[in-house]
């Protein structure tokens, strides 16, 4: 919840959040790339695994407000920015279009939202793990014990 702390008046529960640890991978990208980010930021759901669906029809919408000739460019701007740590490609045979922005540089999303995502670290690997419920959550970090 946001809250203006000279009225008390609630602005609004929605936000997003630029986390400023990992601010360097920002610095990396092409103007293309910042603003096709900026886009899918805008359009991603508040939703705890920070996702977007990056279909066909996205693309060319994004092309044509970008200025650039083709979709294709939007995927090849895609690909790099999973290379820099920017993006998750989480595409799968029955999902073949979704990729996750990195909840480090942006969230979108309230603070239960976020409370929901867990970050491991193993094998100096970075592991981000998003769950709709508590008890799931609850679940996952109860078999780890074991």
């Amino acid at each position: 919840m946001v809250i203006d702390i000279l009225t008390g008046e609630i602005i609004g529960e929605r936000f997003a959040k630029m986390f400023f640890e990992d601010i360097g991978k920002l610095l990396s990208l092409t103007k293309v790339e910042i603003n096709i980010l900026i886009l899918m930021i805008k359009d991603v759901d508040f939703n705890a695994e920070n996702t977007i669906n990056m279909t066909p029809k996205r693309k060319k919408k994004y092309a044509e407000i970008i200025g650039l000739k083709s979709y294709r460019s939007i995927t090849n701007s895609l690909l790099r920015m999973i290379d820099k740590g920017v993006l998750k490609d989480l595409r799968t045979e029955d999902c073949p279009y979704k990729f996750q922005i990195n909840p480090y540089l942006f969230f979108k999303g309230n603070d239960y939202q976020r409370a929901k995502v867990i970050i491991s670290y193993e094998n100096g690997e970075r592991e981000i793990r998003a769950f709709n419920d508590y008890n799931k959550m609850k679940k996952y970090l109860d078999s780890l014990e074991k």
